[in-house]
Protein backbone atom coordinates (compact mmCIF):
# COMPACT_ATOMS: atom_id res chain seq x y z
CA UNK A 1 0.00 0.00 0.00
CA UNK A 2 1.85 3.33 -0.98
CA UNK A 3 1.28 6.19 1.05
CA UNK A 4 3.40 8.50 -0.83
CA UNK A 5 3.25 10.38 -4.16
CA UNK A 6 4.72 9.15 -7.35
CA UNK A 7 8.63 10.79 -7.98
CA UNK A 8 8.22 12.87 -11.10
CA UNK A 9 10.89 12.08 -14.06
CA UNK A 10 12.70 15.27 -13.91
CA UNK A 11 12.82 14.46 -10.13
CA UNK A 12 14.09 10.63 -10.85
CA UNK A 13 16.55 12.47 -13.59
CA UNK A 14 17.92 15.12 -11.11
CA UNK A 15 18.58 12.55 -8.39
CA UNK A 16 20.17 10.62 -10.80
CA UNK A 17 22.38 13.67 -11.80
CA UNK A 18 22.87 14.20 -8.16
CA UNK A 19 24.31 11.45 -7.24
CA UNK A 20 26.09 10.52 -10.32
CA UNK A 21 28.03 13.80 -9.26
CA UNK A 22 29.22 12.61 -5.93
CA UNK A 23 26.24 13.91 -3.56
CA UNK A 24 25.56 12.13 -0.87
CA UNK A 25 21.80 11.13 0.32
CA UNK A 26 21.71 13.70 2.80
CA UNK A 27 22.87 16.55 0.62
CA UNK A 28 20.36 15.45 -1.72
CA UNK A 29 17.64 15.52 0.36
CA UNK A 30 18.46 18.39 1.65
CA UNK A 31 18.74 20.37 -2.18
CA UNK A 32 15.48 18.42 -3.22
CA UNK A 33 13.49 18.41 0.06
CA UNK A 34 12.83 14.48 -0.16
CA UNK A 35 13.13 11.51 1.70
CA UNK A 36 16.08 8.95 1.51
CA UNK A 37 13.24 6.00 0.62
CA UNK A 38 12.67 8.67 -2.73
CA UNK A 39 16.06 8.67 -3.49
CA UNK A 40 16.42 4.95 -3.36
CA UNK A 41 13.64 4.46 -5.73
CA UNK A 42 14.59 6.60 -8.32
CA UNK A 43 17.89 5.31 -8.19
CA UNK A 44 16.82 1.75 -8.84
CA UNK A 45 13.76 2.70 -10.72
CA UNK A 46 13.53 1.28 -14.63
CA UNK A 47 10.44 1.73 -16.87
CA UNK A 48 8.16 -1.29 -17.51
CA UNK A 49 7.89 -3.08 -20.00
CA UNK A 50 4.68 -2.75 -22.32
CA UNK A 51 2.48 -6.16 -22.25
CA UNK A 52 2.09 -7.83 -25.28
CA UNK A 53 -1.13 -10.63 -25.40
CA UNK A 54 -4.55 -11.25 -24.15
CA UNK A 55 -5.16 -9.40 -20.98
CA UNK A 56 -6.25 -11.15 -17.95
CA UNK A 57 -9.89 -11.94 -17.10
CA UNK A 58 -10.68 -10.36 -13.63
CA UNK A 59 -12.65 -12.67 -11.41
CA UNK A 60 -14.69 -11.43 -8.97
CA UNK A 61 -16.46 -13.94 -6.63
CA UNK A 62 -19.80 -13.20 -4.97
CA UNK A 63 -19.55 -15.28 -2.32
Amino acid sequence: MGRSRHCSEERRTLIKKLIGEGKTYKEVQKMIGCSAKIIANALKWQPKPERRGRKRKNYHWNG
